[in-house]
């Protein structure tokens, strides 16, 4: 086994799903909003990306502050 003690695998890199979910939530507002009658159903879509979005850079700063703070032997 590897140097992880604890038996789970650390994924290294990547990307934010959560802010890559958000994007594209919003994308599909702003197109949404120029259509008359769909522009409702777009308000909603831009809170939810909004909640998502804010969930996305809470977890990546506590993340980095996991990084940061963790000791290797």
């Amino acid at each position: 086994m590897d140097n992880n003690q604890s038996g789970t695998e650390i994924k290294k890199g990547g990307s934010n799903t959560l802010g890559i979910v958000a994007l594209i939530i919003s994308i599909i507002g702003v197109v949404g909003c120029w259509i008359p009658g769909l522009n409702i159903i777009s308000m909603f879509l831009a809170f939810i990306a909004g909640i998502i979005a804010i969930i996305s850079l809470i977890s990546a700063a506590l993340l980095k502050t996991n990084r940061r703070n963790r000791i290797t032997i």
